[in-house]
């Protein structure tokens, strides 16, 4: 049966792949043991391809159906509170201005952090990344203006 399904969903993904993305990472959990993973695709004028170590940008519906869940979760059971910083919560390689920026200010997108970034020209991990948002935020304005970016939830990710 776990076969079946492995080749449904390969042959799902290789029929409709080339009219919906450059790339795609499907991962199966079950319980705690990880019973399918399949990575597809890749984007030839960057000469990148996609593998199953592939960080993704988080986007589209990921930002409000996970993270603001997971934020609004941790709230809930006061894991987090608005008013913490990155730096309080033990984010690290990040500048201070960044260590300083709120979950309030990062969720309502009030941080202050530009609306777009493309992290994927000059870094490839979740450290370079960091490092690079910690150098745009020595710019940002935290509670100055309201502007949707990206860079908010890959931090509070």
């Amino acid at each position: 049966m776990l076969k079946d399904f492995e080749e449904r969903i390969r042959k799902f993904v290789d029929q409709n792949i080339p009219d919906v993305s450059y790339g795609i990472s499907v991962s199966v959990d079950h319980g705690h043991e990880n019973i399918l993973a399949y990575t597809k695709g890749e984007i030839p004028e960057l000469g990148f391809r996609y593998t199953d170590d592939t960080i993704y940008d988080f986007a589209s519906l990921t930002k409000p159906l996970v993270t603001t869940t997971l934020v609004m979760k941790y709230l809930e059971n006061g894991i987090l509170g608005l008013e913490d910083t990155l730096g309080t919560l033990g984010v690290f390689d990040l500048s201070e201005a960044a260590s300083n920026l709120t979950v309030r200010s990062l969720i309502s997108h009030t941080s202050g952090l530009q609306a777009d970034f493309p992290l994927y020209r000059y870094g490839n991990n979740r450290e370079s990344y960091q490092k690079l948002i910690g150098t745009i935020a020595q710019r940002a304005m935290m509670n100055s203006r309201e502007e949707y970016s990206d860079l908010n939830f890959i931090l509070l990710g």
